[in-house]
């Protein structure tokens, strides 16, 4: 099973500029900072760029109950290897082509195992 946290996540910058490496944080409703550090690839449409995240407020907002429940033994330091980490823009190489239409970021952590991220287009901005 897999950790969905994105109903709590706030904000967050992952950082795809290092070839073969990201960085980064998240901050989660009522829990605080993560930080990443994943070994692997990204997709072509995040690649050499920095995935800036601002959530817009949802209709109904978690509790601080259900986000400390839920992210209750979720490691504040995320080390591990890239599943998909993607924009979900539209491929710029033939050769690849993007799953989804939407911004999934996937890893794998040595400590709580398979995470995923699936969020909305307008929570995501690609910068250099």
């Amino acid at each position: 099973m897999a950790w969905r946290p994105q109903d709590y996540l706030i904000d967050g910058c992952i950082d795809c500029r290092k070839n073969g490496k990201v960085t980064g944080w998240l901050r989660f409703h009522s829990f605080g900072k993560v930080t990443l550090n994943l070994n692997g690839f990204v997709y072509p449409d995040v690649q050499g760029k920095q995935i800036k995240i601002n959530r817009f407020i949802p209709l109904c907002p978690p509790t601080a109950d259900d986000a400390k429940e839920y992210l209750q033994g979720f490691s504040r330091k995320q080390t591990g290897t890239i599943g998909d980490i993607t924009a979900g823009r539209k491929p710029v190489h033939l050769c690849y082509l993007c799953y989804t239409d939407h911004p999934y970021i996937e890893w794998f952590s040595k400590t709580n195992g398979r995470v995923v991220l699936e969020l909305n287009k307008e929570d995501v901005r690609v910068c250099k």
